[in-house]
């Protein structure tokens, strides 16, 4: 659903790993955490395709809301998430690939 963006060029969407349910830091935390930056919608991947996944997606309405994100939580310890280090990465929507209702979360 997600990939690297080309060019390495800053995009509205952020990778986040080092986060997600399998590792104790629930949608609801993430989406509070994340939004004080702007509007976020967080995506969860499928724990029945990736039961062991510690990543998340998270989009923003435009750019320098997910970089304002990105520097402010990048490699820092983060206290609602139980003292984790995300990592983060811009990353951008793959142009092939249908983003069905199902597979993104609900809008905090």
């Amino acid at each position: 659903m997600f990939g690297k963006p080309k060019g390495g060029q800053p995009t509205r969407h952020l990778f986040v790993g080092n986060c997600g349910t399998s590792v104790g830091v629930g949608q609801e935390a993430v989406t509070q955490l994340f939004g004080q930056y702007g509007t976020a919608t967080v995506t969860v991947p499928e724990q029945k395709q990736n039961p062991h996944s510690a990543f998340v997606f998270v989009s923003y309405a435009n750019i320098e809301e997910a970089t304002a994100a990105l520097s402010a939580l990048n490699n820092k310890p983060c206290a609602q998430a139980h003292g984790r280090r995300f990592v983060i990465k811009h990353a951008d929507l793959k142009k092939d690939q249908v983003v069905w209702p199902w597979m993104l979360s609900n809008q905090a």
